[in-house]
């Protein structure tokens, strides 16, 4: 580790020097996307928000993470208020406003259902099996690398716990989401209800999305941050960081 640090702190003090010295970079994050980011007694926690401690503290740079509304923390990154937005899929039209880093966690896209309407498993093989069933899915989220359009789903829903009721409750046949953000909220709700009775599987043709950070094309900061983060993405990859910090995330003491 000590290696490790030795680079990391190289290549802070070859191009970071300037920034790190006079200011303190501005991240955001949706506020409910556990387990990379949520609100833990005041304080933003979540896999992300702690691989950003890790690698900042190592580096000696200084940050402040705050946690808001998805939509909004773009606008903030966009207009340079904020420099970067944590935990972005890949979206070829937001590519003019924001530099966007190396991917630095692959998410497992899946299909959730009740095992009790379905003990056998959901009946579907491909994406036309989806569209002839009720699927449901969250307001104002994208499904496209499930290869749905919100047309083709109930997307009424504000929050995964409406989402998780109404699959239990028989109003959707089924919901999509990703296994390591379907898990974290599961783990919540079986806390508070017991087992939710929900099974998963592999989503026919899906994609599986990958998590990057965005930085703003406001002024000089990406030309400076951009090859740092990248090289730290690199390096952590290698240990596996990333991952540890999703399973501690996910464990039970959360």
């Amino acid at each position: 580790m000590a290696v490790w640090g030795g680079v990391m702190m190289s290549a802070a003090s070859a191009s970071a020097a300037p920034f790190t010295a006079k200011q303190t970079v501005q991240l955001c994050d949706d506020d409910n996307y556990a387990p990379f980011a949520f609100n833990h007694q005041g304080v933003a926690s979540g896999a992300t928000a702690d691989w950003i401690r890790t690698v900042f503290d190592r580096l000696g740079i200084r940050y402040r993470i705050t946690l808001m509304p998805w939509a909004r923390c773009l606008a903030y990154v966009r207009q340079g208020t904020f420099q970067i937005a944590m935990d972005a899929y890949y979206d070829s039209s937001r590519k003019g406003a924001f530099v966007y880093s190396k991917p630095f966690y692959t998410l497992t896209p899946q299909i959730y259902y009740s095992r009790k309407r379905y003990p056998d498993g959901l009946p579907v093989t491909t994406r036309n099996d989806l569209k002839q069933l009720h699927g449901c899915g969250l307001k104002g989220y994208s499904y496209a690398n499930y290869g749905l359009q919100s047309s083709d789903l109930d997307t009424q829903s504000s929050d995964y716990a409406t989402l998780i009721r109404k699959v239990e409750f028989g109003l959707c046949d089924y919901l999509l989401e990703e296994q390591e953000v379907m898990r974290a909220n599961l783990l919540f709700a079986s806390r508070l209800s017991g087992d939710i009775g929900l099974g998963h599987e592999d989503a026919p043709g899906a994609v599986a999305p990958q998590l990057h950070f965005l930085l703003t094309r406001s002024g000089a900061f990406a030309s400076w941050m951009l090859p740092v983060l990248n090289q730290q993405i690199d390096l952590t990859e290698q240990d596996g960081l990333m991952r540890m910090l999703v399973d501690q995330n996910l464990s039970a003491e959360h």
